[in-house]
């Protein structure tokens, strides 16, 4: 008998029910894959494994890629098929970015997910879980930064319009930055923690996800 865990894919998809019938838990994973159409003698010895700290199970053809991005991931068409046949497992912060109707994927995120606006309602883009934050930004441009930024007007000036701006640290805003040159830009912000001029406070509130900008004192 054997114990399987600490693992973000389980896929039990290849096993017999012999095989299956060998394992009596599952322990800590974020997806289990069960084989769709299995025989019901298959599908019972699956069903009876015991389940620990599991996020999602769900049943698959055999032939199904999961793909897994860690950390930070933009998806594209490219990551998709037609239909909703791939199904990605993200883990991290997560952008997704328009695509067109025909392409699908089933999702599982465990953190963040910023889907494009255009994606509301896109029937081929299914989330089967949501650990975290999920999202919907009106964006042309994604920027990543790294470290501790000041954004100064200069910078600003030479983003495209429509950024998503995301840092995994901290963004502190100069005082020569104005709310009409955040009006121009249309920025959205994605960062751990913001700070600006008081004069700034309600225009970076206003484009920021998951996170209240504060008052820089100095």
């Amino acid at each position: 008998m054997s114990v399987l865990k600490n693992m973000a894919v389980c896929d039990l998809r290849g096993l017999s029910a012999e095989a299956a019938g060998k394992i009596t838990e599952i322990i800590n994973a974020a997806l289990v894959l069960l084989p769709k159409g299995a025989s019901e003698e298959l599908l019972g010895a699956l069903q009876a494994i015991k389940k620990t700290n599991v996020a999602s199970v769900i049943m698959v053809d055999r032939d199904v890629e999961v793909k897994t991005r860690n950390g930070f991931c933009e998806i594209t068409a490219a990551d998709c098929s037609p239909g909703s046949e791939s199904i990605l497992l993200l883990n991290g912060l997560c952008v997704i970015n328009a695509m067109p109707e025909d392409c699908g994927a089933r999702l599982i995120v465990n953190g963040c997910a910023i889907e494009h606006d255009s994606l509301r309602g896109h029937g081929g883009i299914q989330f089967i879980a949501v650990n975290g934050l999920r999202t919907y930004a009106d964006f042309d441009h994604v920027k990543k930064l790294h470290g501790k930024i000041i954004i100064d007007a200069a910078y600003l000036q030479r983003l495209e319009p429509k950024t998503l701006l995301l840092d995994g640290t901290r963004l502190t805003f100069a005082k020569d930055v104005t709310p009409e040159l955040l009006d121009e830009k249309q920025l959205t912000i994605k960062s751990n923690k913001i700070y600006c001029p008081e004069a700034l406070l309600t225009s970076v509130a206003v484009r920021c996800i998951d996170c209240a900008p504060k008052v820089k004192r100095r």
